[in-house]
Formats: C-alpha cells, sequence, structure tokens
C-alpha cells in the first residue's frame, strides 16, 4: 500500500506535506502509479462528472472513466 510517510506526512517522493509531487520525474509510475489517485486529483487533470448508463462517472483528461456511484 502507498500512501503519505508516517514521520511528515508528505505525499510519496516529497519531503513536506505541502510539497506537490513532480510527475515529470516518474513518468512510468514507479513513485506514484499511473493510476494512483494522487496522480488522478492533482493539477493539471481536467475532471468532470458524466452521466452514462445510468451511473454518475468520473471521466479525466486521459478519457479513462471511474463509476463515482450507483445509478441515478
Amino acid at each position: 500500500m502507498l500512501g503519505r510517510r508516517k514521520d511528515t506526512d508528505a505525499p510519496p517522493g516529497c519531503d513536506r506535506p505541502a510539497d506537490e509531487p513532480d510527475y515529470t520525474a516518474d513518468p512510468d509510475g514507479r513513485i506514484i502509479s499511473l493510476d494512483a489517485h494522487l496522480r488522478r486529483a492533482g493539477r493539471g487533470w481536467t475532471v468532470a462528472v458524466i452521466r452514462w448508463q445510468g451511473h454518475r462517472r468520473l471521466r479525466t483528461t486521459r478519457g479513462r472513466h471511474r463509476c463515482l456511484l450507483s445509478p441515478l
């Protein structure tokens, strides 16, 4: 499981809690997985909630869809 550091509460690859991870230094997702919430919810993503087949889904700039809630 990957998460914040216990001693400083910093994101993976960072030293302070308020630091933003440098995703360009990790293009292959070895430190922070390419589908990790931290990477998806971070800055630089365009996010929209769309309705599709009776469900609300999250759409990101990479075109992947994730189901957020059960049928509307």
